[in-house]
Parts: structure tokens; sequence; C-alpha cells
């Protein structure tokens, strides 16, 4: 049923992957600049100081700057990122994807709220039967509708190949008693990736539950060996992120031969 659906879901929270820390308002940042500064190796250092750090870095020349002038000590550089998230999260809090987010250097910018825009523009079943989910999601945050829907956000530290990943997510959840939907979206990536956008959806089907998944993956690598980069990383977050959620589900309520 929808209701043990949701316990299971919640038991299980697979997209809360690596070190994840609740951010409200202006807590849980002390947190965030725990886990950076365990994080920051002297190759990612050197990362920052070569000619193509932003190769390896989604931030603007602006945040180049002052991630540089902090490089030389893993502490004063741990405090340099914090303040970056922090000055994206309050930035998109305050404007959602309308906000200046681009990265990118030499007249290369690179803005992936548009691209998550046009991802949730494709969203035709919402649209069509939930409206307003859809529309607090790609205009947040106005046409919130709080009464049904809840806005939480985090602060995230991942390794991936051996590189730390500091992201910044915004998850949607809207529970009704035949239905329940939950999006969650990267709004900034630290590197390897744009942006991501997962929507789950439940439904409630008489005494059974249907269960579905909606994933959109964006990355500036769009051709040649960039573009298989690319691919791979689409699929290794599904795999690792979203797939043990529907796997622990069919765990818990084994499909009747």
């Amino acid at each position: 049923s929808l209701p043990q659906v949701l316990a299971a879901l919640e038991n299980k929270p697979a997209m809360s992957h690596g070190q994840t820390v609740l951010i409200t308002g202006t807590t849980g940042w002390d947190s965030v600049r725990a886990h950076i500064g365990n994080s920051i190796t002297p190759a990612e250092q050197a990362a920052l100081l070569g000619d193509e750090a932003h190769e390896h870095f989604n931030i603007s020349d602006d945040e180049l700057i002052r991630l540089r002038q902090s490089a030389s000590d893993p502490g004063t550089l741990s405090q340099a990122w914090v303040t970056l998230l922090q000055q994206r999260s309050a930035d998109y809090q305050r404007s959602g994807l309308a906000a200046d987010a681009a990265f990118g250097g030499d007249g290369n910018a690179t803005n992936p709220s548009q691209s998550l825009a046009d991802a949730t523009d494709t969203m035709r079943f919402f649209q069509r039967h939930y409206p307003a989910f859809q529309d607090h999601l790609r205009h947040y945050p106005q046409r919130a509708d709080e009464a049904h829907e809840k806005s939480v956000f985090f602060a995230s530290i991942e390794q991936e190949d051996g590189r730390p990943i500091y992201s910044l997510k915004h998850q949607l959840v809207d529970i009704g008693d035949d239905h329940a939907l939950i999006a969650e979206r990267q709004f900034y990536v630290s590197h390897s990736l744009d942006g991501l956008q997962v929507t789950i959806l439940c439904l409630r089907d008489g005494d059974h539950t249907v269960v579905g998944m909606l994933n959109h993956t964006f990355t500036g690598k769009v051709s040649g060996f960039g573009q298989t980069i690319a691919h791979r990383i689409g699929r290794a977050k599904v795999r690792e992120k979203i797939l043990p959620m529907f796997e622990s589900l069919v765990t818990a309520f084994p499909v009747a031969p």
C-alpha cells in the first residue's frame, strides 16, 4: 500500500549518498566545513592553481580567484569552498533557477539553470495531473503551495574517482492520500556534472502502489570521448543512488509469482 511504500522509502534514503547535511538558513554549514576540510587533498590544491582549473571545477572566474587566494592552506581553502557554496545556496533559495549560477572562464560560461528549467518543462505528466507541484519545481520560490509541498535543502560531499564532489540539492516533497511526489534537484555540482534532477512518483492503485522515476543528467561534455564520460557518469548516478531505492522496495515487498 502507499503508506507502506512511503515508510520503506523513508527508511532507505538512497539519494542521500555520501556525507549529506541538512541546510536550514545558516544552520548546517559548520558540519559542511568539517567534511570539506577532511576531503581537500594536495591534488585538489594543485588543480586549482593549474592552467586548466576550469576543466576541473565548475566555478566562475571570480570564484576561482577567491579559491586560489586560499589554496595554500587546506583550512583556509575549506572555508573558501563553504563561502562559495553558501552564496550559491542563498542565491538559489532567493531566486531559484533565475539565479546567476554560471561557471567557466574565457568567455565559455555554462549555466545549468536553463537545462534544469527545460527539463522541468518536459514533465508533461506532472503538468497534466499535478500542475502545482510541477509549477513549484519549475518556478521556485514563486508559486509555492506550502499546504501540500515541502522544500528542504542539502549540501553533500561525495568521492568519485578519488576526488571530492561538493553538491547543493533542493528536495521537494508532496504527499497526498493517493500519491507521493519527490523531486531532488542538484542545482550546483562542483565538477563532473552540470546538474542532476530526479523525480520519484508513487501512485495509489487500489491496494497497491505504482512507483516510477524520471531522471535528467546534464554535462557540458557532449561530444566525442566526453560524451562517453557523460553517459557513464549519468548511469552511475542512477545505479549508485536511485536503483538501490527500487531494489529495497522489491526486497521489502516481493512480487507474488
